[in-house]
């Protein structure tokens, strides 16, 4: 990432944590995942001459978004769909309907993140005290928790 816009986020995403520990807002992670039953392992370690073999069948995916606090408190939504931005709005809308004070959600750059639709839905979530917060374009260091 650039340099100055990891220190800026760092820095911001500090001062949040600050604030979600004095009580002045909610903090909350959101992020998404899929799984099923056909791993995806190209190589993996064995002893040499032994062969280890893993049994998988085919199942439909499961595809997971889910909005956790820094307690551990997590809000999921489980489906067999694709997560597209409408579905991460959708989410947002169902899990946040109103809140009680000052709420943001840390996301990433995925393209579900920062699309139009998203972008769209800002001014209105700002209006209901729900902020996103996106961390810079690759954060392997960033302190999160």
């Amino acid at each position: 990432p650039d340099a100055t816009e990891y220190v800026q986020k760092q820095a911001a995403l500090e001062r949040l944590k600050q604030l979600e520990e004095q009580g002045e807002l909610d903090l909350y992670y959101l992020d998404e995942a899929g799984f099923c039953l056909m791993p995806c392992v190209p190589y993996g370690w064995q002893p040499i001459g032994q062969t280890l073999e893993i049994e998988s069948q085919r199942s439909q995916r499961l595809n997971v978004l889910g909005l956790m606090t820094r307690a551990n408190q997590l809000h999921s939504y489980i489906s067999t769909q694709s997560i597209t931005s409408e579905v991460v709005i959708a989410c947002i809308d169902a899990f946040f309907p109103t809140v009680n004070k000052r709420t943001v959600i840390v996301v990433d750059q995925a393209s579900i993140h920062t699309s139009d639709a998203i972008y769209d839905k800002l001014d209105e979530w700002r209006q209901r005290n729900i902020e996103i917060f996106q961390l810079p374009s690759y954060s392997p260091q960033l302190n999160l928790i």
